[in-house]
């Protein structure tokens, strides 16, 4: 065959061109369906219920930024806050921009292909080939027709998916980011995204549409208009040919539409690239819908997307009077009586009859064939019109009406169900009989001829099939001759196979007219075997290839794609009444699975396409997903249940002692209780078993293991089952409040008027009824393992630390300028997700954060360092929170629990060490520190006392920074009582694990400080053992370094353990070099502080002398010491100098021989807060002794 008439051969250019540019189309389509479910909800500014999109109003625009850039671009420009939102927008967005952008730049180079392959054509550089030789082959019509088809569907779903509004913000944003000199084309690519006006509220194409404009999508698709001549001959083959040869396999007249459905589908699209025929051709368009239409109105344009004429086509005056010439109401009632009434009854009786056990086997197949496809096929049909018009969404209601009273949604389903199990057997018997044909043949065949044989042996009278002996050469010559026909019959040849055949059946039916073998019943019975031998070989014969795939043409439900999530709820119904139902929903899930070949048949010929991975991936995912959606049921159901067996096991049924005496062996029998818990147990093992029935079953390139479906759906259901106890539970009065873990300074304006006490007993209370509730959960949970086929626990704490750390995770982006979205989680899945749970600002695990914060109120409570909590400061007997309350915590969230809560802390002391340094670039004035530093140097020398005096004219918002110091000091506080509780459980649990980390922390620290050669950045072992210290506490909050002037960006980075906090947001490296007097201000700071506390003998802490007032002594001393901890080591001892030298100045007058210890304030104040803070912050004592005299510390006392 030459290479023009084989259209799709490799040394065809032409054809190989349109095949690749077709095969681009698919893949192009299936990555608009991809980015479709990942649009960025900020882009959906509209929406008025979600209060975290309206920040964005002012960066991002539509297409009216582009007539006033510099207004747009000035207002982001001049204001410091939307400048840092900006650019927080572009690093958390700008890759998933880029693929949108790269979708966009595609359609439009689909567009540039089409018109450089006609060009080619006209310009005859493809030898031999023009558009007349390409719409005669019939591969080349095909190819020509689906590539002006797959760009009207492109543009689309374009509109339908990714609405044009949101089209614009994206380009814009992608537009202001990259710059315009990087982007070719974007005047193209804008014209080709501008909105068009269509609005819908569903991404689902069954639409219920808002807004459809005049005409369209006309004007859209015309705005780069292809070759009308193109358009025309391409819409003339598809009038008159049937390019696919599709009605070889639907021989019935009443089946010519489903025939032709597929080029119908491309005839609907290519059509808007010609308006004139739809609003002036009325003949053509009459003969259009006649042909293909005139019986079915809502059809399928690709891949399930449906759409009904009688609405698309309204503005179209001759379309719209073509299409309603059909749809009138009395034929209408005449197609459902039809499919509904007439077929779906009979159908469903067949198909009983078909799959009743025993029917379906190989001589009954091969007997009726024929009869089983022409069965086959009138379901699919009949299945095709039900499913497509229940959707219809025609103008008139009454036909809507009239099609919804006469349609039985669950008959469609049981249709469904069936006809999917009847394929799945047909094809897997028919196929292994095509597998074993020539096996069987020739099995046959020399049966046949061995019967010949011993028939020729039987009238030589050498060998006897009866007590008698019977000689006759001439029928021995016969049969022998017989035996040679037979043997010489050709299996491959079929045509002459078949005439030999019957050419032998009738001389057999002949020769038992002789008298010989009329006679005897054995030869008789001899001949009748072979004759039956020799039909089976013509029924092998019969068996072929083109069978199956009329099956599979017949078979085909990828209009179907999306109307089948509407049957779902009633398939998971069905499933709850009959697990074992599942065998029939898995035929239907493999019926699905073929529609997966319609995107790849051309991806599959071009063996240039390199997306074939990528697209078999996206359809199968999704298919995968439905098909999970669809069995969740199942581990809902089985979760429902475990709801009873949570309540019999925590509230019915007793706990059994060590010993139990005779008498109350009644008492605990509890004989009603557990047989209801053994029901219960049955119930859930018979879910199993019903799902453990499916077989591996290969979805498209992704394969199904229904054990690894129960696991993962019990996990899902697990998870969700989790995440609503923990929102529901730790839900507090706070949570309403509005308050943000950003911005808690001022959160004591709010709870005033609520009392600490019921603070503290409400939060004591959530907390021991959610660990009743998760510890009754786990209790079941483990209990019904064994019955479902998990690893209970296992399978619990993996989810539960994912659950937590996703909330954290999410949480923490509050602190963060690159955002974490769930796309780019660690601990979000498409396959397990977790819910979104917010109450207010919050999820429960910054509610319960911010309800740690209220609790440790330093205006309202006061934290007693021997007691290790924080007591009402109106009565320092009553616990607001301390070690009760954190071991109550532990028992409910566990350890996870306790690291998220850490990890959180952490990232609010950056963020609060942040404001402190930026605060402090701001408002102090490094004129004044000057002054100071020039007064008090040297650090050992004594100034004269007029240094309180120069301290009273500085005027510096000390408020402010007190208020950060006072933060940062409650956080690292919390952090150490959080680690404390976890280094305590370690011990406890776990205390071979305490000391193997605890010897390989040490064994670390020593090789570096002795050998100072380790590879920090390329070792592993660093950050394994940080993340195993954190989760164990074997780490010190108050010696963690927060930020570090080694990083020139200023920009969070995500991280999973507390001690790389550090990395997380820094600052420019010039703006940390300005800080370079911190230990001289956190000197100011102290001396602006030092009349307002007091010391308490009775606790041992100095506590604020004005009850209300921000400040608290422990936490005071923590917030110092982890701001000086941030900087070099020098600035600490300044600060301990600077302390020394106001000492030392204020006791020159001290009478130590006297009997009196005359210790002004001050000083006892300095020298007790210098105590505190040598013990918190690890300063040995010869270094206090530099600057203190040792004995002032024994005479304080």
């Amino acid at each position: 065959m030459s290479a023009t008439n084989n259209f799709l051969s490799e040394s065809n250019l032409c054809g190989q061109t349109l095949l690749h540019i077709v095969s681009r189309g698919n893949a192009i389509i299936a990555e608009l369906l991809r980015l479709s479910h990942h649009i960025p909800s900020v882009y959906y500014l509209n929406d008025n219920n979600n209060k975290i999109n309206n920040k964005y109003n002012s960066i991002i625009f539509d297409f009216k930024y582009l007539k006033n850039q510099d207004q747009y671009d000035n207002r982001i420009t001049t204001s410091s806050e939307l400048l840092d939102l900006d650019e927080s927008f572009k690093e958390s967005h700008m890759p998933i921009l880029e693929r949108f952008y790269t979708l966009f730049k595609s359609i439009y180079n689909y567009y540039k292909d089409i018109i450089r392959f006609v060009n080619d054509l006209e310009q005859q550089l493809y030898i031999q080939q023009s558009i007349e030789s390409i719409l005669v082959n019939q591969d080349g019509k095909q190819l020509l027709a689906e590539l002006i088809y797959l760009y009207g569907v492109m543009l689309l779903l374009l509109d339908y998916k990714i609405p044009g509004i949101i089209r614009e913000r994206m380009l814009m944003s992608y537009y202001r980011y990259k710059g315009a000199g990087e982007i070719p084309n974007i005047d193209d690519i804008c014209k080709l995204c501008r909105s068009t006006g269509y609005e819908t509220n569903s991404t689902n194409s069954n639409n219920n549409i808002q807004n459809y404009p005049l005409n369209y999508p006309c004007e859209y698709f015309n705005r780069f208009p292809l070759p009308e001549m193109i358009i025309n001959m391409i819409i003339g083959r598809l009038r008159s040919d049937d390019i696919y040869l599709q009605t070889s396999y639907y021989p019935l007249p009443e089946h010519r539409s489903v025939a032709l459905s597929t080029q119908a589908s491309m005839l609907f699209i290519i059509l808007y690239f010609k308006y004139n025929i739809l609003n002036d051709e009325y003949a053509i368009m009459r003969e259009i819908v006649d042909k293909h239409f005139n019986d079915n109105w809502v059809i399928s344009y690709y891949m399930g997307f449906t759409i009904d004429l009688t609405f698309v086509w309204k503005d179209f005056k001759a379309a719209s009077l073509a299409i309603n010439n059909i749809v009138q109401l009395n034929h209408v009632k005449y197609l459902c009586d039809l499919h509904s009434k007439n077929n779906l009854p009979k159908l469903l009786n067949q198909l009983n009859q078909y799959l009743t056990e025993g029917v379906l086997i190989e001589e009954y197949i091969l007997d009726n064939i024929n009869k089983l496809v022409s069965c086959l096929r009138d379901c699919n049909v009949t299945l095709r019109w039900l499913l497509l018009h229940r959707t219809t969404n025609s103008p008139i209601k009454k036909i809507k009406e009239l099609i919804l009273e006469n349609t039985n949604q669950e008959e469609i389903l049981l249709l469904l169900l069936n006809i999917s199990q009847f394929e799945f057997l047909l094809k897997n018997k028919f196929q292994e009989m095509l597998d074993e044909k020539e096996m069987k043949w020739n099995e046959c065949k020399n049966k046949a001829k061995n019967r010949m044989n011993e028939l020729a042996n039987y009238f030589s009278g050498e060998k006897a099939l009866t007590p008698e002996e019977l000689k006759d050469e001439q029928l021995q010559q016969w049969f022998l001759e017989m035996s040679n026909k037979i043997n010489d019959i050709d299996y491959h040849d079929s045509t002459l196979a078949g005439r030999k055949i019957h050419q032998v059946t009738l001389a057999l039916e002949d020769v038992e007219q002789f008298h010989q073998i009329e006679q005897s019943l054995q030869v008789k019975q001899y001949l009748s075997d072979t004759r039956l031998l020799l039909k089976k070989m013509i029924r092998y014969v019969n068996i072929k290839q083109s069978i199956l795939i009329g099956i599979a043409i017949c078979s085909d439900i990828s209009y179907a794609w999306e109307i089948i999530i509407e049957y779902v709820n009633a398939m998971q119904l069905r499933i709850k009444k009959d697990p074992s139902l599942i065998i029939k929903i898995r035929s239907t899930f493999l019926k699905l699975a073929t529609m997966l070949e319609l995107p790849l048949v051309r991806i599959i010929q071009s063996k240039k396409s390199n997306d074939i991975v990528s697209v078999s991936q996206y359809y199968s995912s999704e298919l995968v997903k439905f098909v999970r959606n669809t069995l969740e049921i199942i581990p809902i159901s089985m979760f429902d249940i475990l709801n009873k067996i949570i309540e019999l096991q925590t509230n019915k049924i007793k706990e059994l002692p060590s010993k139990l005496n005779r008498n109350d062996l009644k008492i605990y029998s509890q004989l009603d209780e557990r047989y209801e818990l053994a029901r219960c147990t049955f119930e859930v093992s018979k879910y199993t078993e019903g799902i453990l029935a499916m077989e591996k079953t290969l979805m498209g390139i992704v394969e199904i293991d229904p054990k690894q479906l129960l696991e993962d759906g019990i996990r899902k259901e697990l998870v969700r089952k989790i995440t609503f106890a923990l929102n529901n539970y730790l839900n507090f009065i706070s949570s309403n409040l509005d308050f943000n873990l950003t911005d808690l300074l001022f959160l004591h304006k709010k709870l005033d008027n609520i009392n600490l006490l019921e603070l503290n007993k409400q939060f004591e209370n959530k907390l021991l009824s959610l660990n009743d509730l998760l510890d009754g959960m786990l209790r079941s949970f483990e209990y019904i393992q064994d019955y479902v086929h998990v690893y209970g626990l296992k399978l619990w704490q993996e989810e539960y630390a994912r659950i937590i750390m996703y909330h954290v995770e999410q949480e923490a982006n509050q602190f963060l300028k690159k955002k974490i979205y769930d796309f780019q989680s660690l601990y979000q899945s498409h396959v397990i997700p977790i819910p979104k749970t917010t109450i207010g600002n919050n999820n429960f695990m910054g509610r319960l954060l911010i309800e740690l914060f209220i609790l440790s109120d330093s205006r309202r409570t006061v934290y007693i360092e021997p007691k290790n909590g924080w007591y009402d400061i109106n009565n320092l007997n009553d616990n607001i929170l301390g070690l009760y309350l954190f071991s109550k915590l532990y028992s409910t969230i566990g350890t996870y629990g306790l690291v998220g809560l850490d990890l959180l802390i952490s990232f609010r002391i950056v963020h609060l060490l942040n404001l402190f340094i930026k605060n402090y670039i701001k408002f102090i004035s490094k004129k004044q520190v000057k002054i100071f530093e020039e007064y008090l140097f040297p650090p050992n020398s004594l100034p004269d006392l007029n240094l309180m005096k120069l301290f009273d004219q500085l005027n510096l918002p000390f408020l402010n920074f007190i208020q950060f110091i006072m933060s940062i000091g409650t956080c690292q506080l919390l952090r150490r009582e959080l680690a404390n509780q976890l280094l305590f459980s370690c011990k406890l649990n776990a205390n071979p694990l305490y000391h193997a980390l605890q010897n390989v922390n040490d064994a670390i620290q020593k090789d570096f400080i002795f050998k100072n050669n380790l590879n920090l950045k390329n070792n592993p072992i660093l950050s394994e053992l940080t993340n195993y210290l954190s989760t164990t506490g074997l780490h010190s909050p108050f010696d963690k370094i927060y930020l570090t002037p080694q990083y020139v960006t200023n920009h969070f980075n995500n991280t999973n353990n507390t001690n790389n906090t550090s990395n997380n947001n820094t600052f420019h490296f010039n703006e940390y070099n300005d800080i370079q007097h911190v230990g001289l201000v956190c000197f100011l700071f102290l001396l602006h502080v030092m009349d307002k506390f007091i010391y308490n003998s009775s606790i041992d802490c100095l506590i604020s002398k004005k009850k209300g007032d921000i400040l608290d002594g422990t936490p005071f001393i923590i917030g110092i010491l982890t701001i000086l901890k941030q900087f070099h080591i020098s600035q600490l001892n300044l600060f301990i100098s600077y302390i020394g030298q106001f000492i030392r100045s204020n006791l020159d007058q001290l009478e130590l021989n006297s009997g009196k210890k005359n210790i002004n304030d001050n000083c006892l104040f300095m020298l007790r807060f210098l105590q505190q803070f040598s013990k918190y912050g690890n300063v040995s004592q010869s270094i206090l002794d530099q600057h203190v005299p040792p004995f002032l510390f024994a005479n304080m006392n």
